[in-house]
């Protein structure tokens, strides 16, 4: 079973691009009746992994994505904050 735990707070203003509290894996729901693209972006010359691409969520859907913990997830022109992401851990039992 995979359990998911919280990590703070959502953020709902996504039309800016924001690292979420640099989690390194994040939930983000899509709480309106049209799908949205996704975009992650890499920030930075990182060390680490990083998983920049572009994905559309379609309406009333939820995703977990990996990330590098700079990178920026955005939904460009979502100013009616139509989507959350929040920033969890996956545990696995």
């Amino acid at each position: 079973m995979t359990i998911i735990a919280l990590k703070g707070a959502a953020v709902t203003n996504l039309h800016v691009a924001n690292n979420i509290g640099g989690a390194e894996y994040v939930r983000i729901s899509n709480i309106s009746a049209a799908e949205k693209l996704i975009t992650v972006a890499t920030v930075g010359t990182p060390s680490h992994n990083t998983y920049p691409g572009t994905v559309t969520l379609e309406s009333l859907q939820s995703v977990i994505i990996q990330k590098g913990t700079t990178d920026t997830v955005q939904i460009p022109g979502d100013n009616a904050t139509t989507a959350h992401a929040t920033a969890v851990s996956i545990v696995t039992s």
